[in-house]
């Protein structure tokens, strides 16, 4: 096989991965909360140094960077949406969306069609400088997890994560007390 040939097969498969195709149905999520939106308000947008400050009110810190666009983003949140739930006094998970203010509906558009219950707000200043922040490399690829504990340095989950791998990974930060 030409080596041209290859790289195309190989760029559209790593570039399908983030496509929006057509799923199933998931099964009904629980009902919204009392202000009937899934987003926080005006979708206030956060930096590192915001998240950095949740760390003194729970164990670990899950953030996960989503967009619109990215589908494995959008099925990850049910998982860290579990976690969240198995872990409520210990663990807090975020959800940053990387879409430019102008997308705000689209990205309420995916929170009302999701629901997750924990907090999402919009990413401040891009990817890089987030991670960077976090003395952690952006490598330009989307879903993106961050686990920031208590007792430890920030580091990347590997996608796709589940409640399991957030279980596995997060195990020896979750046992302390």
């Amino acid at each position: 096989m030409p080596r041209s040939v290859f790289i195309s097969i190989l760029a559209s498969v790593a570039l399908g991965a983030c496509r929006d195709e057509a799923r199933p149905p998931a099964p009904a999520p629980p009902a919204p909360p009392a202000g009937g939106r899934w987003l926080a308000a005006a979708l206030e947008p956060l930096n590192a140094a915001h998240v950095r400050s949740l760390v003194t009110t729970a164990d670990v810190v899950v953030v996960a960077l989503w967009a619109t666009w990215c589908t494995p983003c959008i099925e990850e949140m049910p998982e860290l949406q579990a976690f969240a739930a198995a872990h409520p006094d210990r663990v807090v998970v975020l959800g940053l969306a990387t879409d430019p203010p102008a997308d705000d509906a689209a990205i309420q558009k995916v929170l009302d069609r999701v629901r997750p219950t924990y907090p999402q707000a919009r990413l401040a200043g891009g990817e890089g400088p987030f991670l960077g922040a976090l003395s952690l490399a952006w490598d330009g690829m989307l879903p993106k997890t961050v686990a920031l504990p208590r007792d430890g340095a920030p580091f990347l989950l590997t996608p796709p994560v589940t409640r399991t791998s957030l279980e596995a990974a997060l195990a020896a930060h979750l046992s302390r007390r």
